[in-house]
């Protein structure tokens, strides 16, 4: 933990104090966003700058999860333009009738971190994200085999750390031993 805890401050004095995400935009208000904005801030707690959210026209100037929809997906660009955005968390369905396919690979051309909101979520949080897992993949075995070569490469390595972690244990056990 406190290494995660140096590394953190390490990072947020280089970047002083300003979020390495830069200036964040959500794309899409619904399903999963109020969760991705949560671990977001829990993860990077005040030093994560969330700009505000695009969504349908409908959903401007309402909150999600205390940020604000700030304007409509067709508006992507100029957005990303005028706010500065440094990162795009994408919390849309691929088949939303106006995901904005070709506006987000000419934003990532540009430098601009394009992110599935998603794997974020799972990133920053180390949890699965049971609203974007699909169901069909759990019911594939394909996923779930290894070859012989890859099972035996886990099995040693597990001992390995194991071995490692024993004798690390051992180290101070022994020194306390000797002193009594």
């Amino acid at each position: 933990i406190s290494v995660v805890a140096i590394e953190r401050a390490l990072v947020l004095k280089l970047c002083d104090g300003s979020s390495y995400l830069g200036k964040v935009l959500i794309l899409g208000a619904d399903g999963y966003t109020p969760q991705v904005i949560r671990e977001a801030r829990i993860h990077h707690g005040a030093s994560v700058h969330l700009v505000g959210i695009l969504a349908n026209a409908e959903d401007v100037g309402q909150r999600v999860a205390g940020v604000e929809v700030v304007g409509t997906l067709e508006e992507l660009n100029d957005t990303v333009r005028r706010l500065e955005i440094n990162t795009i968390l994408v919390s849309l369905s691929h088949h939303h009738r106006r995901f904005p396919l070709d506006e987000l690979v000419e934003l990532k051309l540009a430098g601009i971190e394009v992110l599935d909101a998603g794997a974020f979520y799972e990133g920053v949080s180390h949890k699965v994200l049971i609203e974007k897992l699909d169901p069909t993949s759990v019911l594939r075995p394909e996923a779930y085999r290894m070859s012989r070569l890859r099972w035996f490469f886990k099995d040693v390595n597990e001992k390995f750390l194991a071995l490692v972690g024993l004798m690390l244990a051992a180290i101070p056990l022994a020194a306390i031993m000797l002193l009594f």
